[in-house]
């Protein structure tokens, strides 16, 4: 997965760009790209700009969502290094920081889906003369780092600075971003990762394949039918977000030639009991669905990938929202390890 890591600091400040938008286009074409660009980044400076410096709230985390470049007077945008919009480590790496108090800290995304810290320094915000200040230390592949940068907006969800490197100028647009949300980007690369695992999956020998006993590992939920994008983790690697457990994945799961299927688990509260729920379940090739019958309904299962350790599930749960009391639908998966006796 390509690492295109942008940095506020001289960094990707300093550093070349790395482009959101396209290189192939003709001058005029271009020419109105950067001039809507000006025209986008003005209108969100004067909707931000009108803000209350004791109502600023620093300690969060944000991510870089654009980036320009503006000739000597600043009323023009002459290089769109990263574009407005998008979600924060979908298509490419924003750098994203966390701030807290007087410290900043640069998370990243690891090969193996940790999100990580990789540099750190202080941050400090002079409200009198409405400037940022920001060190960073040296920390792995990172040089030490300072920066001056002027605020020129802030909302509830995100600020814009300005700052001259060297003889250029830019500006940038950070957007507040939920932690749980970098989480989940780092939880499609496991979970991606543990899909290649598995294998290609062989609707043959599906009925024969999946007997045994299982346990619940990881049940992600996805903002869509196309299971690209994680929105939300119950569990993810035998870790669960729940207290005890989330409801309906918990424990072993057995399945048997005769069609049954057993769920065994111990309740932690109160007393650690032993649960046994029972079953029925099949298979249908054809369609290649998991049909799981009991407590007066049936659940169907959408078999994505069956190994000798995993099996993958995907189904869909249709629910009264509790905030809005609209109907919606979740689109979940189940990913369940295989015991070895």
């Amino acid at each position: 997965m390509a690492r295109l890591i942008f940095s506020l600091l001289a960094l990707s400040l300093l550093s070349g760009a790395c482009e959101k938008n396209h290189n192939n286009e003709l001058p005029h074409k271009v020419d109105q790209q950067l001039l809507d660009a000006t025209n986008e980044m003005a209108r969100l400076i004067d909707e931000g700009d009108d803000f209350d410096v004791e109502q600023i709230k620093w300690s969060d985390y944000w991510y870089l969502d654009a980036k320009m470049k503006y000739n000597d007077d600043l009323s023009m945008v002459t290089e769109i290094v990263s574009a407005i919009g998008g979600a924060p480590w979908h298509q490419e790496r924003e750098l994203v920081v966390g701030i807290n108090d007087k410290e900043v800290k640069r998370y990243e995304l690891s090969e193996s889906g940790d999100v990580v810290v990789v540099q750190s320094g202080i941050f400090d915000f002079y409200s009198r003369v409405m400037t940022l200040y920001i060190d960073l230390e040296a920390q792995g592949v990172y040089e030490a780092t300072s920066i001056e940068a002027k605020l020129l907006a802030y909302t509830d969800d995100s600020f814009i600075i300005e700052w001259q490197a060297e003889d250029d100028h830019f500006r940038a647009l950070f957007k507040r971003v939920d932690y749980a949300m970098l989480e989940c980007r780092g939880a499609e690369i496991k979970v991606n990762a543990m899909l290649a695992d598995a294998g290609e999956l062989d609707v043959d020998t599906v009925a024969e394949h999946i007997l045994g006993s299982w346990v619940a590992d990881t049940r992600v939920e996805y903002d869509g039918p196309d299971y690209l994008s994680i929105c939300h983790i119950d569990a993810l690697l035998g870790d669960s977000n729940w207290t005890p457990y989330p409801p309906g994945f918990v424990g072993t799961y057995t399945f048997s030639s005769d069609g049954t299927l057993t769920n065994v688990f111990e309740s932690e509260l109160p007393s650690e009991e032993i649960f046994t729920y029972t079953y029925t379940w099949s298979y249908d090739a054809d369609t290649n669905m998991l049909s799981v019958e009991g407590d007066n309904q049936t659940t169907i299962y959408n078999v994505i990938a069956l190994s000798d350790e995993w099996l993958f599930v995907d189904y869909e749960v249709n629910e009264r929202d509790n905030d809005t009391g609209e109907d919606v639908t979740k689109y979940l998966r189940n990913i369940y390890q295989r015991i070895v006796k």
